[in-house]
């Protein structure tokens, strides 16, 4: 069975190749087709990440409180940077000079914020949850990614 952690990191893998498909293609549909399910893929993991895995985080890491405190923070604020990011994108035309720059820019960005999750958090993840905890809230994590998936599109 698949564990909390192993999910997220999934997440993150489907993520970074979806990056790695926008910035190698250069077909206008394709980027658009590929942009649009890179920001659900995102938007889906980054609610459910919340939802389950940053909660707990929230609740259990007294023994370093401002470690969590902080790192949590600065994940959630990068969330919604992100948010708006991919949003001003959206904004931009196919034809505008600077939204492949932007793109790249993002990839890029999103890659640098999943490897900070990766070192930092969801190693305090793991050390406080037991497998049986990591079983439950792996179906947790798993349907709220399925509420949020059908949700999100790019305005």
């Amino acid at each position: 069975m698949t564990k909390l952690i192993e999910a997220l990191q999934k997440s993150h893998e489907n993520i970074r190749s979806l990056g790695q498909q926008l910035i190698n293609s250069n077909n206008e549909t394709d980027i658009e087709t590929i942009f649009q399910s890179l920001w659900q893929q995102f938007f889906a993991h980054e609610k459910a990440e919340e939802y389950i895995a940053f909660k707990v985080m929230h609740r259990g890491d007294s023994a370093n409180e401002s470690f969590s405190e902080k790192a949590l923070q600065y994940a959630v604020d990068e969330h919604h940077y992100f948010e708006q990011f991919v949003e001003d994108i959206s904004l931009l035309t196919p034809q505008d000079s600077r939204r492949a720059g932007l793109i790249r820019e993002l990839v890029d960005q999103l890659d640098s914020h999943m490897r900070h999750e990766e070192a930092f958090i969801f190693p305090r993840l793991a050390e406080q949850l037991n497998e049986t905890k990591q079983d439950v809230l792996v179906n947790e994590y798993n349907q709220k990614l399925s509420e949020t998936q059908l949700v999100k599109k790019v305005s």
